[in-house]
């Protein structure tokens, strides 16, 4: 759950949006209480969620697997970017099987 809740503060902030935009954009109509607990890792996004961000280019097996294969490349190059920023020089993977190496 933290790699995941990981990936998706990544994401967000890639998007340059609040935890209550992308609460929104998942199709919650709270504060973004179930965003923060995503991104903390307290809790697993939900599919349908996951599901509401996917319409929005943000790919589920990105969310889940760590895998970038269907991700925008705009997003991605914002994602990578953040990453080297952060100070994390990690190659993002892009299938499963790069994963394994």
């Amino acid at each position: 759950m933290e790699e995941i809740g990981r990936r998706l503060l990544l994401t967000r902030k890639a998007l340059g949006h609040t935890q209550v935009m992308m609460a929104r954009l998942m199709g919650s109509t709270g504060n973004g209480q179930a965003w923060h607990n995503y991104e903390a890792g307290l809790r697993r996004i939900s599919v349908d969620h996951a599901l509401e961000l996917a319409k929005h280019g943000v790919a589920l097996n990105w969310i889940y697997q760590g895998e970038t294969t269907n991700l925008p490349d705009a997003l991605l190059q914002k994602i990578q970017r953040l990453m080297l920023e952060g100070g994390s020089v990690v190659q993002l993977p892009t299938t499963l099987k790069s994963l394994r190496k």
